[in-house]
Formats: C-alpha cells, structure tokens, sequence
C-alpha cells in the first residue's frame, strides 16, 4: 500500500522505510517501543531523524508511517492542528502496564494486514491507524488541544 508503510523494529530496514527521494514533510509516524522497562510512543513529523538515531537491532516494538493522503480529508485537516506531530518527533511518552498490550495488538494487527489481500483493506487500516491516534489525542494531549 502506497500510503502506508508498517514494520516490526526487530526487522527494521531503513533504507525500506525511507528510501530516496522520500519527502518526510508528507508522512507522520508513530514509533511504538516495546521493551520491558520503558515502553513508550514517539509520533513523528518531518524529522525522522529519531527513528534512525534510536534503532538498534535489538528494538522492540513498530513503526507505523502513513501519508497526508491515506487518512479522510477531515481526520488529516484536524492533524495538521494538532501540536503532537509538530515538534520534530514528539514523546517519548511512557506507556503503563494496560496500554503496552493493547498497542501491540493493534500494531501487529496493521502489519499483518498489509499482507492480506482483503477487498476492504484500506478502510479497516484506516480504522486502525485512527484508533492509533485517538488513543494517542485521548492519552498524550492536552484537554481541549483537539
């Protein structure tokens, strides 16, 4: 899918995340680390330049990068308001105990759905990656910042 990219960061290829000519200033990501002892969420715009400092093959966890064009118009104009992605790689906002198996479910989910060849695949990881950012806005944003 040309407007949404997944990974696992045990296999993290960077050169496949972000290959030439990749305009980051079109792209949001939301990096989630799952390791033991400091699980957290990083959303990501116009500087990717996180992901590639913090990768190791030993990461835990996903990167979910999506286009300006793959969410519906009204969801995109709302983020372009929202201040979380537009601090050059917002976060790390640690995650609690009931949160880290929730996103690692939805997460894997994304990732092993680009591999299906569903009919309705586009709507159900636009569903997806839309309850990726309400569960960010709900947990990380400050009220009334929506």
């Amino acid at each position: 899918m040309e407007n949404l990219k997944a990974f696992s960061l045990d296999k993290l290829n960077l050169a496949e995340c972000f290959p030439a000519g990749f305009d980051q200033q079109l792209w949001y990501g939301i990096y989630f680390i799952n390791e033991y002892s400091d699980p957290s969420i990083v959303m990501l715009n116009a500087d990717f330049g996180f992901v590639t400092h913090h990768s190791s093959e030993n990461r835990q966890g996903y990167l979910v990068l999506f286009n300006h064009h793959f969410l519906p118009r009204q969801l995109t104009e709302k983020l372009h308001k929202l201040p979380l992605f537009f601090q050059q790689g917002c976060g790390p906002f640690a995650l609690n105990k009931q949160q880290v198996p929730e996103l690692n479910s939805l997460f894997g989910k994304i990732c092993s759905e680009l591999l299906s060849d569903y009919r309705f695949k586009k709507e159900l990881l636009a569903t997806w990656v839309t309850q990726l950012l309400h569960f960010i806005i709900k947990n990380f944003s400050v009220k009334g910042e929506w």
